[in-house]
């Protein structure tokens, strides 16, 4: 059976979230090919240790391509440059064919019959008209870039378009990887004094090698400025994959109300492909939901936080929310048991937590991790977007450690050493005989009316809650016990810590949990206090001064 890829260029550390996305969307859509990500010494290590741990991808280093000093080059646009570099994607040759994407592409659906597309010729390549109406008018562009000579122009009217330039955007493109192919490319490129005429280089340079290429339809390479520029050929239900050309989705400054607004239903596909979620139920919680926010911004996340709050909130808190990076604001209603259902709480705080399950309504997203905003992000976890199944009712959380360390007397007798799976794992024992049950601080799903509406409905038909002591964590295992268990490390307890000392290791963490007193409850000046925790509070506390405003003394 022949050998598939997709292919993407990294020339720079500036289109890492791009390649992130394209891969997640890749995946969403079912296509079981991995993404090749060619990349450049440019691309720092720490790029490449974040890339590393995703799943189906091959990071694939390559040398850059540049002309040499004495031959003559004008680009578009001066990141251009880099773009020569796109012409090792021929050297692939450990497949048999190759879909190069660019890496401000965002797939919506499965178009794995492109590489059924293209002919068995070692040269034969296939491609989408590019749409050359220039509708941004920009000067600089070739004066031939005009509604005019545009093939869509044409097309969209049902007319004839054969007398129009036959041009592709070299954002998609099928071929045969052949290290022939490459030298031939090579020695042309090396060849030329003047690459002037390459103004979009790898483009208007592969469209001269490759003048018979293959058109594929416009919604495999569907140019962002094509759905104002050709309305009438445009249907988004038709479309297989968005390219963000000009500017690109994370660049856009979405607080910025004088920005032109024209592509945001088409940049709000790429922001909603995943998201982080969390609750503030009350202002008592903000400076966690700031210091959390800061952890995944400082962790090179590029996912927004959503921030679900209820009308408890005051227009303080979210005027200061506000103006955090990279957060959604989302008003909900509170979710409470009705006053005839009988209710039983570990902490009276937790009446207020029923409204978590609102996070399975966030249906603008495909998956969703939510966190507790008692919590702290030490090293990135995009990864856990890709750990969830498609199925609409899969569901990943970690296990919880259910030792009861500190004793509570309040607890459940069966929260105990001999109950918790933590107790036999640290050792290497096996624990199928413990209760799969998962704390609900940290969980991935897909947001989804009907499983909402199937949580509402077990919510409210009961009439004795009181079994539900931990309320939505109890509940959620309840509803969900076939959920896929994640490492402790994604909701790392601080109690696990001193509780499974030989498990612990807080450079394997990636997210702290700090279950129990808060960080922003604890009197850093009071000397009678235990100290038993500050290691893990010192960095929450650090996190908490790095914040603009200093919201650890400002908590109000």
């Amino acid at each position: 059976m022949a050998k598939r890829a997709y292919a993407t260029l990294l020339g720079t550390n500036a289109y890492v979230t791009g390649a992130e996305v394209l891969r997640s969307s890749l995946l969403s859509a079912g296509s079981p090919y991995p993404l090749v990500i060619m990349y450049t010494p440019q691309v720092t290590q720490l790029v490449l240790d974040r890339l590393s741990k995703l799943d189906n991808i091959v990071l694939h280093p390559i040398i850059p391509i540049t002309p040499t000093p004495t031959q003559m080059v004008s680009y578009a646009f001066d990141r251009f440059k880099e773009v020569w570099a796109k012409l090792h994607v021929f050297e692939l040759d450990d497949y048999d064919m190759v879909v190069f994407l660019d890496a401000d592409m965002l797939c919506l659906n499965n178009m794995d019959e492109l590489f059924d597309m293209i002919g068995n010729e070692p040269t034969s390549l296939v491609a989408s008209l590019a749409c050359i109406c220039n509708p941004h008018r920009l000067a600089h562009y070739p004066k031939w870039w005009c509604s005019e000579n545009c093939s869509y122009s044409y097309i969209e009217k049902g007319l004839d378009a054969s007398h129009c330039p036959k041009y592709f955007n070299s954002g998609m493109f099928v071929l045969h990887p052949s290290k022939a192919t490459f030298a031939r490319l090579e020695n042309k490129m090396s060849g030329e004094e003047d690459l002037r005429r390459f103004f979009f280089p790898d483009q208007c340079f592969l469209n001269e090698v490759f003048p018979d290429f293959t058109i594929a339809n416009y919604k495999y390479n569907a140019l962002k400025t094509l759905r104002n520029a050709h309305s009438k050929l445009w249907n988004i239900k038709d479309v297989k994959n968005v390219h963000y050309i000009l500017q690109k989705p994370w660049e856009v400054d979405r607080k910025d109300k004088s920005r032109s607004t024209e592509y945001d239903d088409l940049y709000q596909l790429w922001w909603n492909a995943s998201t982080y979620a969390t609750l503030l139920g009350t202002d008592t919680y903000m400076i966690g939901a700031e210091v959390l926010c800061s952890s995944l911004l400082a962790a090179n996340s590029p996912y927004p936080l959503v921030i679900m709050y209820t009308p408890q909130v005051t227009q303080h808190v979210l005027n200061r929310l506000s103006e955090l990076e990279n957060i959604v604001l989302h008003r909900i209603a509170p979710l409470l048991p009705t006053p005839a259902q009988m209710v039983n709480y570990a902490f009276d705080r937790f009446k207020q937590v029923w409204a978590k399950l609102r996070v399975f309504e966030l249906v603008d997203y495909d998956t969703v991790v939510f966190l507790d905003a008692d919590m702290l992000c030490l090293n990135n976890m995009d990864e856990l977007f890709d750990k969830i199944g498609n199925e609409p009712t899969s569901l990943v959380a970690s296990l919880a450690c259910i030792c009861n360390p500190h004793r509570l007397e309040h607890y459940p007798k069966s929260w105990c050493p001999e109950n918790c799976s933590y107790t036999y794992l640290e050792n290497g024992l096996d624990a199928s005989h413990c209760r799969k049950y998962f704390n609900s601080g940290m969980f991935v799903l897909h947001p989804n009316k009907e499983t909402f509406a199937r949580l509402e409905k077990l919510l409210h038909g009961e009439k004795d809650l009181t079994r539900f002591y931990f309320a939505d964590q109890c509940f959620l295992n309840e509803a969900f016990p076939d959920f896929t268990i994640a490492s402790y490390t994604y909701n790392a307890l601080k109690t696990l810590r001193n509780a499974h000392s030989k498990l612990w290791d807080i450079k394997d963490v990636k997210n702290v949990h700090y279950i129990l007193r808060k960080p922003w409850e604890v009197d850093q000046d009071d000397k009678a206090r235990t100290c038993e925790y500050d290691d893990l509070y010192q960095l929450w506390w650090n996190a908490a001064s790095n914040l603009p405003v200093n919201s650890a003394q400002q908590n109000n």
